[in-house]
């Protein structure tokens, strides 16, 4: 991971993802926090709520190094609404 990151801050072509390095540093911060404990769950066998609380800290790295999700498409296929008496259905097909 360390390789490619040097490499993509040689190569003129991924020089947007460089103009603010906050966000590359945050980023593999939380990557390396996510490999630690990873590695300490195959070695310790962790606690569920440990795994999950680097999970969110992670999150938060990375949140506050400017990373924002606007948007995470979905199968156009599915249609769901935000209502907890609705389902989710599929689009009609032809059979």
């Amino acid at each position: 991971m360390l390789v490619a990151f040097a490499l993509s801050s040689q190569i003129p072509y991924f020089s947007i993802f460089w103009a603010d390095p906050a966000v590359i540093w945050s980023l593999l911060g939380a990557s390396a926090l996510i490999v630690v404990v990873g590695v300490a769950d195959d070695l310790f066998d962790l606690d569920w709520m440990i795994k999950l609380g680097a999970q969110f800290l992670a999150a938060g790295i990375v949140r506050f190094g400017g990373i924002q999700i606007f948007f995470i498409p979905s199968d156009s296929s599915s249609s769901c609404r935000a209502s907890p008496a609705s389902r989710c259905r599929s689009s009609p097909s032809s059979s």
